[in-house]
């Protein structure tokens, strides 16, 4: 259950007005914003914000407890070139079913449910609570899934991912580096201390062997 889960934070930052600001999934066992709270809890999200970033310019860790979408968006606040929005065309970022699947795997099996469904009953299965409800018909089912994950991680969710943004942004935002060099599986690695695999082909490609007396180029 949720209440055995280590929780981000203590405090402010996980409860405003006694309202937990969070939610846990129970098969992941992360954590994810729960619907809009009251006004107060932009300030708590905004000092979460804050303490991520002194987060990231300390040795302290963060428990690892966010999907990895939420190091991105994260990235994305500062106006990162490393996160899937960047690049020379800098076209939008596209969400899809993976990304919902590491938010909440129940969600994603339904969202996968509905897109196969060829009931002409759909609309009256599938009831996603979302300004487009009404719009599912059984012929558009794949656009109505693909509107709606839009929806959900870049308006659902903005009133508290925005403050949450602005914390961090002040404190790392002239931040070079994780601006310019920092990946979100980066991020969350510096941030929580999860490990990424090493990749020695890359580290042998930009590495140049001096006085080297061991056996052959192989054992480099």
């Amino acid at each position: 259950s949720s209440s055995t889960a280590p929780a981000p934070h203590g405090g402010a930052a996980e409860r405003c007005d006694e309202e937990p600001i969070w939610e846990c999934d129970p098969e992941l066992r992360t954590y994810w914003f729960r619907a809009a709270g009251p006004p107060r809890e932009a300030m708590a999200l905004r000092a979460l914000g804050a303490l991520i970033g002194f987060t990231a310019l300390s040795r302290s860790l963060l428990p690892v407890a966010f999907p990895p979408v939420f190091f991105e968006l994260l990235l994305s606040g500062l106006g990162s070139r490393c996160t899937s929005s960047a690049g020379p065309t800098m076209r939008p970022r596209v969400f899809g079913l993976p990304d919902i699947a590491a938010v909440c795997p129940a969600m994603a099996r339904s969202l996968e449910r509905l897109v196969e469904y060829e009931g002409a009953d759909v609309a009256e299965l599938f009831v996603l609570d979302w300004p487009c409800a009404d719009e599912l018909r059984t012929d558009n089912r794949a656009e109505y899934v693909h509107k709606y994950l839009q929806w959900y991680f870049k308006e659902r969710y903005a009133d508290q991912m925005g403050p949450l943004v602005d914390g961090f942004r002040a404190v790392v935002g002239a931040s070079v580096f994780l601006r310019i060099m920092v990946e979100p599986a980066q991020l969350e690695s510096i941030l929580c201390g999860a490990e990424l695999p090493v990749d020695v082909a890359a580290i042998r490609s930009g590495a140049t062997a001096e006085d080297w007396r061991g056996g052959g180029q192989e054992d480099l």
